[in-house]
């Protein structure tokens, strides 16, 4: 007589009830697994983002320290040359050393500063802060050139549009660079970034509103009294208007810093 193999009905519900646990626990397990391996994943890439971001960072700031310090040499440049221009006699051969030093350091510095901002992208297409750089730096450049020639004489043979066009044009060019070290930087687009920059446009719009009330306080009452300013006030008038114009300078639309998305910029690192 053949006996039979198949299994009991309550054996068989037991093993498919072990296969089913046992297919729902490796597919959790396996869950788990790609759920770490995800999170892993994005912890990678924002620690690559970050490191990224601190190479810009570093490099943003080698080329702002470079253009800061090109602007302190011109500023020096143009105290040395236009205290020259006001003196009786040619000029000393110290003081033309100190003046082609100065001159040697900025222009060094700019030019690596140029290179920088082009090599990274630094500046956005359409942005008029490298050209505005490059022809300030052209007409001092030239301008130069006559500066040399009248210290070369004596007060009475100079021409006087030299001198008055000297500071001009250096400031100019001081101006225009610091423009661009403000266009170059880098800020991570960030939502602290953000914050950051809101926090500080704030800060600077109350020192505007309260430096301009206290301005009009005191214009006010001497308009009042009918009273001339003296020499206190017109210090703390022009105290006054400094903080605003100072403020100023940091909420200009043409000054304010744009956050930029690393799409936006080739990597440094």
């Amino acid at each position: 007589m053949t006996r039979s193999c198949a299994l009991p009905p309550k054996r068989m519900k037991m093993k498919r009830t072990s296969i089913s646990i046992r297919t729902s626990l490796l597919a959790i397990v396996s869950l788990l697994c790609l759920s770490a391996i995800a999170l892993a994943g994005r912890e990678v890439i924002d620690a690559w983002a970050n490191l990224a971001d601190a190479g810009q960072v570093e490099s943003s700031n080698r080329t702002s320290d470079l253009l800061l310090s090109a602007a302190g040499n011109w500023a020096v440049e143009r105290g040395i040359a236009n205290t020259a221009l006001a003196g009786k006699n040619p000029l000393s051969s110290e003081t033309r050393k100190a003046l082609r030093e100065r001159r040697e350091d900025a222009d060094a510095a700019l030019a690596e500063a140029l290179q920088r901002v082009g090599e990274v992208d630094a500046v956005k297409a359409g942005d008029t802060t490298v050209a505005n750089v490059k022809a300030a730096w052209k007409q001092v450049v030239d301008l130069r050139r006559q500066v040399d020639n009248a210290l070369e004489s004596p007060l009475a043979a100079r021409e006087s549009a030299v001198a008055e066009q000297w500071v001009p044009t250096m400031t100019a060019l001081i101006m225009a660079s610091q423009n661009l070290r403000i266009a170059a930087q880098y800020l991570p687009d960030t939502a602290e970034t953000k914050i950051s920059q809101i926090q500080d446009a704030k800060g600077a719009i109350w020192t505007m509103s309260e430096y301009a009330g206290r301005e009009r306080a005191l214009i006010g009452r001497a308009v009042s009294s009918g009273k001339a300013l003296d020499t206190a006030t017109l210090q703390t008038l022009a105290t006054h208007r400094g903080r605003v114009e100072q403020s100023w300078l940091a909420v200009a639309p043409e000054r304010m810093p744009t956050p930029m998305s690393r799409r936006q910029r080739r990597p440094s690192i």
